[in-house]
């Protein structure tokens, strides 16, 4: 049974991008959520914030944040994962979000 082939799923996807985060792999973590519509795949707002986080956790918070606002772009809802992200790039950007001000 080892040998069949495992389809790609949203949360496979999802799973590997949180263990960017913990790996410091945060260009792989956007690459695979830019590849995931190739693949028939929607991601969902935890795959955005699964590839925030890694970016966030590498100090790429410019990216982390602009993942974020493609969140809303898709019409997707930010969950309180992604306002804490979002406050952590802002941290590091030594700015404070509009939401908070």
């Amino acid at each position: 049974h080892g040998d069949a082939d495992v389809e790609p799923s949203v949360i496979s996807c999802n799973a590997v991008m949180t263990a960017c985060k913990a790996g410091a792999q945060w260009r792989h973590a956007l690459e695979l959520l830019a590849a995931m519509p190739a693949r028939g795949l929607q991601p969902d707002t935890i795959s955005h914030n699964a590839a925030a986080a890694a970016c966030e956790e590498a100090s790429r918070w410019q990216r982390a944040l602009a993942l974020l606002d493609e969140l809303r772009a898709r019409g997707l809802k930010p969950t309180a994962i992604s306002l804490t992200v979002m406050l952590a790039a802002a941290a590091q950007a030594g700015q404070q979000p509009e939401m908070v001000r």
